[in-house]
This record gives C-alpha cells, structure tokens and sequence, in this order.
C-alpha cells in the first residue's frame, strides 16, 4: 500500500496527539502510534498512562491500511523531513520516501495496541472550543509551575448554571477561569498533565464545538475529527467560597512594580517548607513589601505605590506563589482582595479568579 501525503499535513495530524506518547515505558505499547487509512480519511491514535487522543484527516487515498508504529521515531523523522511531499510505504514496515531519500521503521500489530475499555455515558456538555482551551490555556502557567509535583494537583472542569469553570488548584494556590457552555451540573477532575494534552488537541480550532462525555472512569472531548479521552481523577472539588474574601474592598498595583521587588524578596527572605515568605501590608496609599532572613542577616523592604482602592492590611505569602500569580496576570495593573488572615489573596480579572492562601507571620 501507497499514499501520498504533504508533510505539513502528516505533521499537523501527528501534533494533535504527540503530547500523549511518553519518551520511554515500561509497557512497549504505549509508545506505539496507530494509523488507520481508509480511501476517505487517515486517523492516527495514541495511548499511554490512561489517556488516549486520536486524530483525524480527511483526504482522498486509494487504498487502505491499519499499523502500529513507535510514535517518537515517526514524529522525529517527519519533524526532520525537509522535504514538501512524502510518499509512505506499507509492506512488512514502514517505509518513508522523500526526494531521493528513503528511511524504514518497524510495524507492529494493531492488536498490540491498548484499548481501554469504555463505559456507558453519564454525562453530557457542550462547549466552544476557543473558550476552552482559553479556559485551560489561562491555568497553564499554574500547571508548568510546579503544580505537578504535588500530590493534591487537579485541574477541574466545573460545569453549573451553563457556566464552565476551568479551576487549577492544589493546596495553596488556585486558578479559575469562566466560559459559557450548554451542559449539566457537574465537576470533572482532570491531572494537570492530561489537561496540557487536551489543550494541544483543541488549541488551533475556532467556530468548532467541543462535545463532552463523561463516565464514572473516563471523560472524552471529541470534534468530528478529533478526540481525547483522559482518565479522571479521584479528587473532590473544594469548596473556595468560604475562603474568597469580600470583592467590596480592593487595591490597584503595577505589575511591573511587583514583578521587580518580588525575585529579590524571594532570594533575600526567609525560607519555609514552602519556599520564601514575606509580608505584605498597606496602609490604603502604599502597600509595603517586607521580608528577612535572620540566619544570615538580610533584610529587604520595598514600597509599591498603590493606584486606586483604599484598604488597610497585613498578611504574609510564599513569594513564589504570589509571583506565579503576578505573572500570569494579563492585565498591566493588578487588582488585588484581601480579607482576613483565614481568607485567600485574590487577583481577580475579568473571566478569571486567582487565588492565593496566607502564611503566618
């Protein structure tokens, strides 16, 4: 069997579900890529870890095939290929032709391919997939910032009143970001990992609807040309309404004045099981970030002009959990709620709520 395919195209189609084949595994088969050729569409398929991608790419071919292929030596070499066209060759392997060039790759069985075992649906959504991978893309930086290092890590798709909230939180820091959709009640939690693989699949689509179905086990995002089925976690959704504090009382800072006091703060204050802390205090006009460390002697103290709002308060903070929060911030002056020292810190943005719990001090 013969097809020829543009290379951009075959690189597209093999993007959609790279992030989903590990480097390296126990289990051989989880790095296997499938490829399912028919003369009217080619679909290629991916397991590893629970989560499973497919995707889709409709063309003319004249004939049809179905393989296994190691997913990280096809991805490098048509990553590699300089070529516009690619002729594939489908005998006992894989053979790449480009130019005057030809490499050969192993095939493998379709049957040793994982297939996880799908359950009935409980659960129903629907939503615009710009809005979606908005949502994830907004709880990104949280994700790439330590959160899979932690046990509690989650990140949850809250579905309420035909509003999603896409909410990253573990136990100190949290991220929600809101959208529209049709759908049911219900909270779907997702590994941070798994939730970068659904951002790659969805992240070029506009004017597309995502459908969502989920079970007890399983969630599964689909289009007509692609989809992704992610195993759920066992974490239940907190509840943060109990810890957000009143939105009545605010200060406006620049977040480049933050931004230029913080990496000092970090380096120069004392440490804690959770990295740095410093005080945070405003007097309604200035809010003043403080921080030392006794053991060796340091001490930094700078004062950040506040621009609108009036509150008076102090309350301490893991420097690296108030820069992430700084940072991903889209605004250029940074809105910030602070309550009592039992409530959260809170930048709130337009779509989005980020919050941050208070160390003691």
């Amino acid at each position: 069997m013969e097809i020829r395919i543009e290379k951009l195209k075959l690189k597209k189609l093999l993007d959609k579900v790279q992030s989903v084949i590990p480097q390296k595994s126990v289990i051989p088969a989880e790095e296997y890529l499938k490829f399912d050729i028919t003369e009217h569409y080619i679909a290629v398929s991916a397991y590893s870890s629970g989560v499973t991608a497919s995707a889709k790419l409709d063309n003319q071919f004249y004939d049809s095939a179905s393989f296994c292929v190691v997913g990280k030596d096809l991805i490098t070499a048509v990553s590699k290929i300089k070529a516009k066209e690619i002729l594939l060759t489908v005998q006992e392997e894989l053979k790449i032709k480009f130019n005057t060039s030809e490499l050969s790759l192993p095939l493998f069985s379709t049957d040793d391919f994982i297939t996880p075992k799908q359950s009935g649906v409980v659960y129903g959504a629907e939503v615009d997939a710009y809005n979606l991978t908005e949502g994830i893309r907004n709880s990104l930086p949280f994700v790439l910032n330590g959160f899979q290092e932690h046990p509690l890590s989650c990140v949850w798709f809250d579905f309420k009143d035909n509003n999603l909230d896409v909410v990253c939180s573990d136990k100190a820091i949290m991220n929600m970001s809101s959208t529209f959709c049709e759908c049911e009640d219900m909270s779907i939690g997702v590994s941070p990992s798994s939730a970068q693989s659904i951002f790659k699949m969805f992240e070029d689509l506009e004017d597309c609807n995502v459908s969502i179905e989920s079970n007890e086990r399983n969630v599964t995002f689909r289009t007509p040309n692609r989809k992704i089925t992610v195993t759920r976690t066992n974490h239940v959704m907190p509840n943060f309404n109990s810890i957000i504090p009143d939105f009545d009382t605010f200060i406006d800072v620049k977040k480049d004045n933050l931004l230029e006091i913080l990496p000092l703060a970090e380096k120069f204050s004392s440490k804690g099981k959770d990295g740095s802390f410093i005080a945070l205090e405003s007097n309604g006009r200035k809010l003043t970030i403080n921080g030392s460390d006794r053991d060796y002697n340091t001490k930094i103290i700078s004062e950040v002009e506040i621009l609108d709002g009036f509150h008076e308060f102090k309350v301490g903070l893991v420097v690296k959990h108030l820069t992430t929060l700084v940072n991903s911030s889209l605004d250029e002056v940074v809105k910030m709620f602070v309550g009592s020292e039992r409530q959260a810190v809170v930048i709130k943005e337009m779509d989005r709520t980020m919050l941050i719990m208070p160390v003691l001090i």
